[in-house]
């Protein structure tokens, strides 16, 4: 597995992932950018 599937399996408490798989994970912390547009 590479880095971001072993991230994604301890988050979702499973040992194993593979591309594809369906999962439900705890998240830490969350980044978001809301401002998709031009400036007004």
């Amino acid at each position: 597995m590479n880095i971001t599937e072993k991230i994604l399996a301890r988050a979702s408490g499973k040992e194993k992932l593979e591309p594809g798989d369906v999962i439900f994970a705890n998240v830490d912390k969350v980044m978001l950018h809301d401002v998709s547009g031009p400036g007004v």
